[in-house]
């Protein structure tokens, strides 16, 4: 029984020294690896900090179009609308005329109600 504990106990050392042995080369091998990533990953952040740079620019250019566009499209709409009024104002003066003139078909103020019209495309110029 001595023997075998004797045995086991030279069996555990040759494992410790195994394990420690591995653990030291693990630890280069693992040193040797970061060493070898950290230029690429560096590489690397250094491209998605200038793509994102770059992203950012883009998106506030056209942000800044976006809002050149809209100015646009609300004086058309705004020109569109002032039109449509005077039109209904024409047509509803022609309409009093060919009524009698006077306040006789509707009450004063009364009209087209031109903000419910809905405009046509081709108006708009698209």
């Amino acid at each position: 029984a001595d023997k075998l504990q004797a045995g086991f106990d030279s069996l555990n050392k040759e494992v410790s020294s195994i394990d420690r042995v591995l653990t030291k080369e693990a630890k280069k091998v693992d040193r040797a690896v970061t060493r070898k990533a950290k230029p690429i990953t560096k590489k690397l952040n250094k491209e998605v900090k200038k793509a994102t740079k770059e992203t950012k620019k883009v998106i506030k250019k056209v942000d800044k179009e976006t809002k050149v566009v809209m100015k646009k499209m609300d004086k058309k709409t705004e020109v569109v609308t002032n039109k449509a009024k005077k039109l209904a104002n024409a047509v509803e003066k022609e309409t009093k005329a060919l009524v009698g003139g006077g306040d006789v078909s509707q009450p004063k103020g009364s009209g087209i109600d031109v903000s419910k019209l809905k405009v046509c495309k081709d108006a708009r110029g698209g």
